[in-house]
Order: structure tokens, then C-alpha cells, then sequence
């Protein structure tokens, strides 16, 4: 297995400004008003609540989750409650400045460690919780396809 397509790397490295874009967009009251339902099965967030998830995860999440693929022998990847984390971080709340910067840190920390990985690195694997054994580049693509489907997200919601 070799490091993931260019496309995903380039897709990882483009969200941040994507999602500043797609938050401007958002009158103060839109920024913060959570819709009801779901997207692709996912609880709809509020825009600003989509940011401070997305950094969250970032940082708590796949920093973890590729730190110990990279360095463990047997690797345990757990899934974050992102409700609930939502919920008990009162999400609706935050700085929508500060939480776009937040993900843009993490993401750029995230693609700098992905720039260190050594060819051999992308077949480790670890057991992530609700994925199953997943190899380092899969995981990655992961991490893209949940950046696409808060995207898509946030371009549903109601300006």
C-alpha cells in the first residue's frame, strides 16, 4: 500500500479555507442556530458548532488515532462521542474566529506529520472503533470523507 493519492493530501489541505468560506456566508444567528435532523446520518450541527467539532476531532481524534498507528504495536483507535462533546463544550457558543484558527492549527499539524510518514508507515493498521482494522492510509481517507460530509453539511443549512 503506498501514501494516500495526491487528491485526498490536497483535499485535507484545502478544508480550512473552504470552511472559512462557507462561514462567512452565515448571518450571527444563523452562525449559531442548530437544525434538527441529520446529514448522511450525522447530527446536524450549527455552522460554528461544525468548526469547533471539526478541531476537536482533528486534534483529539486523528492526532491520536495516527500517532498510534505510526508508534504502537497494537493500535487502538476509539471514536470520539461527538454529541456529546458537543453538548458539554456548548459548541453553539464559541468564537467562530477562534475556531476556524483552532481546525487550521490542527490541520496544518496534521499534514506536516503526514509529510514526516516513511513509505512503509502507510500499511500499519490499527482497530478503530466502528471502522475495524484500518491501515494508516485508509485512515487519512477517512479523516477526507468527514471533512466532505461536514462540508456538504454546512452547505445545506439556512443562511
Amino acid at each position: 500500500m503506498t501514501a494516500p493519492e495526491r487528491s485526498t493530501i490536497e483535499s485535507l489541505a484545502a478544508t480550512p479555507q473552504r470552511l472559512g468560506a462557507l462561514l462567512a456566508e452565515f448571518g450571527p444567528v444563523a452562525l449559531r442556530t442548530r437544525p434538527t435532523g441529520t446529514f448522511e446520518g450525522v447530527e446536524v450541527l450549527s455552522p460554528v458548532g461544525h468548526a469547533r467539532h471539526l478541531g476537536d476531532i482533528e486534534i483529539e481524534g486523528y492526532h491520536e488515532r495516527i500517532r498510534r498507528i505510526r508508534f504502537e504495536r497494537v493500535a487502538l483507535l476509539p471514536s470520539l462521542p461527538g454529541d456529546q462533546m458537543a453538548i458539554d463544550r456548548a459548541y453553539e457558543r464559541a468564537d467562530v474566529a477562534r475556531a476556524l484558527e483552532t481546525f487550521a492549527a490542527a490541520r496544518r499539524a496534521t499534514l506536516a506529520t503526514l509529510a514526516e510518514v516513511a513509505p512503509d508507515e502507510w500499511q500499519r493498521t490499527g482497530e478503530f472503533e466502528g471502522y475495524g482494522t484500518v491501515s494508516l492510509r485508509r485512515l487519512i481517507e477517512i479523516l477526507a470523507d468527514h471533512d466532505r460530509v461536514h462540508l456538504e453539511a454546512l452547505a445545506t443549512l439556512p443562511r
